[in-house]
C-alpha cells in the first residue's frame, strides 16, 4: 500500500497583510507492506517521507488602526528573505514468526525502526517603518498622509538548525502453555500447575518473563 500527500497555502498567504512572494510547498510518502515469506515467517516494513519548504519574499506592509476623527496608517518596505525547511523520515522493519505445533505453540518478533529529522530555520530580513497620521477623503481611499509620528527599523536575522537520530530495537516472544498437560510437564517457581501463558519480551533496558493465570511467578532479570 503506497500513499502520496501534496499540499500549497500560497493563494491563502496572499491575503495576508503582509504583501510578497509566498513559496510554500509540503510533500508527504508513505508506503506499508507485508510478504508472507513461508507459512511461519512473515516480513513487514513500513516507511515514511515528510518534506515541507517555506519561502518568503516580503514587499511591503500596510496596517491601518484609529478611529474615525483619527487614522494611523504603519507603512512597512522590506528587504530580504526567509527560507524554511522541515525533513522528517521514518522507517521500520518487522519479522515474525509463528510456530504451527498444536502443542505449546508459540511466536517470536523482532522489531527495528529508525527516525530522521532535520529542520533549518533561515532569514534575513530589514524592515523600514513609517507612522504616520492619514486624513480620509470621499474620493480616496487611502487617504492623505497629515502627519508623521515616527520612523523605525527592525532587524530579524537567524540561523537555527535541528537534526536529531533515533534507533529502536526489540525482540518479543511468547509461548502457550494452556494446552492441558501432565502436572510434571509445567513448574511455576517449584510448585506443579496445571497451564500458563509465559510471555517473554527483551529490549535494550533487558529481558522480563511473565507467567499469566498463575501468581506465584513473575521473574524480571537485571
Amino acid at each position: 500500500m503506497v500513499g502520496a500527500r501534496y499540499k500549497t497555502t500560497r493563494y491563502i498567504l496572499s491575503s495576508l497583510d503582509v504583501k510578497g512572494e509566498y513559496t510554500p510547498d509540503f510533500l508527504d510518502l508513505q508506503a506499508f507492506v507485508n510478504y508472507d515469506l513461508s507459512r511461519q515467517w512473515k516480513l513487514s516494513w513500513i516507511g515514511n517521507i515528510n518534506r515541507s519548504h517555506f519561502e518568503l519574499i516580503p514587499e511591503s506592509s500596510t496596517v491601518a488602526k484609529g478611529s474615525f476623527f483619527q487614522i494611523l496608517n504603519l507603512n512597512t518596505e522590506f528587504e530580504g528573505s526567509e527560507d524554511d525547511y522541515f525533513e522528517q523520515n521514518m522507517t521500520g522493519l518487522s519479522l515474525n514468526y509463528i510456530s504451527d505445533q498444536s502443542r505449546y505453540p508459540f511466536f517470536m518478533k523482532w522489531n527495528a525502526a529508525l527516525y530522521y529529522g532535520y529542520e533549518a530555520e533561515r532569514f534575513d530580513i530589514l524592515g523600514y517603518y513609517r507612522l504616520v497620521e492619514v486624513e480620509a477623503g470621499q474620493n480616496d481611499e487611502e487617504g492623505k498622509e497629515v502627519k508623521l509620528w515616527g520612523v523605525g527599523t527592525q532587524h530579524l536575522y537567524a540561523r537555527n538548525r535541528l537534526e536529531s537520530i533515533v534507533q529502536h530495537y526489540e525482540w518479543r516472544g511468547a509461548i502457550d502453555f494452556l494446552q492441558p498437560a501432565p502436572e510434571s510437564d509445567i513448574l511455576c517457581n517449584g510448585v506443579p500447575g496445571t497451564g500458563a501463558n509465559i510471555w517473554m519480551t527483551r529490549s535494550m533496558n533487558g529481558s522480563a518473563w511473565i507467567l499469566q493465570d498463575m501468581p506465584c511467578l513473575c521473574l524480571i532479570p537485571d
